[in-house]
């Protein structure tokens, strides 16, 4: 008697790549000494927020998403991935992690408006949830430039 195999059917790639037209950033610093002497060292924190646009094809209406970097410190760089992303009613929000070494030089890219696109490759692990296995800050489209009358 021999048993019938079931058919594998084939499934689209889950993974995909997102392009964002970065808008406009934020960046804070936060410093704070122990309530009680002796009892913690002061604590310090910094963080870059992101804000823009998804690039969709012409049909579609872009999306809005904020994207909040979070400093880790290089030794504790084993990832699975470097970020999620979550779709929420009107858009997407995510975190990413950026080494602290870099961050600054990341700042001071933005600062310069040098970065103006972001590219996430994403893989979908629930319904409304994906993680972000790479990312990449481009320089992107150059943004118009008002004109002033009488030019």
């Amino acid at each position: 008697m021999t048993r019938e195999i079931p058919k594998i059917r084939k499934r689209p790639d889950p993974d995909l790549w997102l392009e964002v037209e970065l808008t406009r950033w934020e960046w804070e610093y936060y410093l704070s000494v122990p309530l009680f002497e002796g009892t913690e060292p002061a604590s310090e924190d910094d963080g870059l927020s992101l804000f823009g646009t998804t690039l969709l094809k012409p049909a579609t209406a872009p999306l809005d998403i904020t994207v909040r970097c979070l400093t880790v410190p290089p030794p504790k760089l084993q990832l699975e991935h470097v970020g999620e992303l979550w779709r929420i009613k009107g858009g997407f929000e995510g975190v990413i992690v950026v080494p602290n070494t870099v961050m600054h030089t990341v700042v001071s890219m933005f600062s310069g408006d040098h970065y103006r696109q972001l590219d996430l490759a994403l893989s979908r692990v629930g319904r409304r949830q994906y993680f972000i296995s790479s990312y990449h800050f481009r320089h992107g489209r150059p943004r118009p430039v008002a004109m002033k009358d009488g030019n």
